[in-house]
């Protein structure tokens, strides 16, 4: 767009500063153009005003949810198959927000196990549930780390497959292609950084700042 239209001014904004840092580098050419604020576009009308935008734009675009960046990058604890830090934090300087480590660490069983069903529509939720809860109560575990639940709940997981074989004579559903703990850090994910209300409210408050027959667009990952 900004290659298109060489009067156009973009107002980039994101939670996580580390992907306007991206963004920033990658728009370099165009940084008279291009303005950056970190925060929530649920909060729109403050940056706007801060950018001095009018309050109202010609076009939105949303990228909702995580990214690749999130994923790759082991040090922010998105990935189940990356070892790292329990955080799935957004904005890593958030003190205010909990991580995924203390949502794992202080939730109950039946806290955990409605936002593994909720959030990651996981089948086994109460079974991981009971036994991360479990590990904290009988062993004093801390889980500290991506590899730490995920070692958790393949071990629950294969328990589970083995069990159900013994009882029916016969082979276990598949649990599918991608990792048991898949689910449960998606979910957890989800809960960390409050997303579905996130969506729900801050997508209808965009609209409010579209000139008259412009348009509001979403791009799912």
């Amino acid at each position: 767009m900004l290659q298109t239209f060489s009067d156009a001014k973009v107002l980039c904004v994101d939670r996580d500063p580390e992907v306007l840092s991206i963004a920033r580098a990658n728009l370099v050419d165009f940084q008279t153009r291009v303005s950056f604020s970190t925060g929530s576009y649920a909060d729109l009308a403050t940056h706007l005003k801060r950018a001095e935008f009018p309050d109202e734009v010609d076009g939105i675009l949303v990228d909702l949810g995580a990214n690749s960046f999130h994923f790759d990058a082991a040090r922010r604890g998105f990935s189940v198959m990356k070892d790292g830090p329990l955080d799935m934090r957004f904005n890593q300087q958030d003190e205010d927000r909990p991580t995924a480590a203390d949502a794992v660490n202080t939730l109950s069983e039946v806290q955990l196990t409605k936002i593994f069903r909720s959030y990651g529509e996981e089948k086994l939720a109460k079974e991981f549930a009971k036994a991360i809860v479990r590990e904290r109560e009988e062993r004093g575990k801390v889980f500290a780390t991506t590899k730490e639940l995920r070692e958790c709940i393949e071990r629950i997981a294969n328990m589970w497959k083995s069990s159900t074989k013994k009882k029916t004579g016969k082979r276990a559903t598949k649990l599918g292609s991608t990792h048991p703990a898949t689910r449960c850090f998606q979910a957890l994910r989800i809960y960390v950084n409050d997303e579905l209300d996130h969506v729900e409210s801050g997508v209808k408050l965009l609209a409010n700042h579209l000139a008259l027959n412009r348009r509001l667009g979403r791009k799912l990952l």
